[in-house]
């Protein structure tokens, strides 16, 4: 069977260029004046809950802080938006479309994880959209077998709270391959910016003593509708003891702040060096 030629041209030829010639974008330079925080799930959709903590409260308080210390330290310089005002739904077509909107030069999407066969299990992990992520179906999570496919199904299965989701996401296909999904929606230096800023966070955390477990790849849809530096931050375990210590306390969720803060102010500092 033959492709159409504006397959061919659209998804393929990209492709082979950019394996013949290893076309790989450098890093953007520009000026980082408004950052998107996007505080996970939110009013009925409460993420992960552990001990009677919820996901979506702890998101919220510290996505709050973040933005409040970024606006104290670079006054008129930087703008802050945040996804949500307060404990309500927000649907991911909705934050998508502010995403939009807003035109942000830096997105963070702020979660906790959960692990409930395994309490053991703690650290941060920070997701960028990339060419080696999987594409996982919605569907149980706990029928996935991947760590890293639960969480992406978890973050992602919050659409089907919405209402005619399987409407507004009829174009999300879970055969899709992954490399036509890169060159239709993510250009490779919002990847290279992300993947960078997502090292940074890593690092910063390490620095304050809080464990990470890498750096990953994953289809999230409001990554994958995003054009800037974008990365999901999942804080930590709530099911874990030490964790959920960390993010409950306002000594541990200025610990985090600080931590995000560094980051970001090493991530524009860099950036902007680079301007000509």
């Amino acid at each position: 069977m033959m492709l159409p030629n504006i397959y061919l041209f659209v998804f393929i030829l990209p492709l082979l260029l950019a394996l013949r010639y290893k076309v790989i974008q450098p890093i953007q330079a520009y000026r980082v004046q408004t950052i998107y925080i996007d505080q996970g799930h939110g009013g009925r959709d409460s993420g992960c809950v552990s001990c009677g903590i919820k996901e979506s409260k702890l998101a919220y308080q510290i996505s709050k802080k973040l933005g409040e210390k970024i606006k104290a330290y670079y006054a008129n310089q930087v703008k802050v938006v945040y996804s949500r005002k307060g404990d309500e739904f927000m649907g991911l077509d909705k934050r998508i479309k502010k995403v939009r909107r807003t035109k942000p030069d830096l997105l963070l999407s702020i979660h906790c994880n959960s692990c409930k066969i395994d309490k053991r299990v703690r650290g941060l992990e920070v997701y960028v959209m990339g060419p080696k992520a999987k594409w996982p179906s919605l569907g149980i999570i706990a029928d996935l077998k991947d760590r890293n496919e639960r969480v992406i199904a978890r973050e992602n299965n919050v659409i089907t709270l919405e209402k005619n989701w399987q409407k507004k996401y009829a174009n999300l296909d879970s055969r899709a391959t992954h490399t036509a999904i890169i060159f239709k929606n993510f250009a490779f230096s919002a990847h290279n910016n992300s993947l960078f800023f997502a090292k940074k966070i890593e690092e910063s955390f390490i620095n304050n003593n809080i464990p990470s477990r890498g750096v990953h790849e994953g289809p999230f849809i409001l990554l994958w509708r995003s054009t800037c530096g974008s990365i999901l931050i999942e804080l930590g375990y709530l099911t874990n003891e030490k964790d959920r210590l960390i993010l409950s306390t306002n000594l541990g969720q200025d610990m985090v702040v600080e931590s995000i803060f560094n980051a970001i102010k090493k991530y524009k500092g860099f950036i902007e060096s680079r301007i000509p």
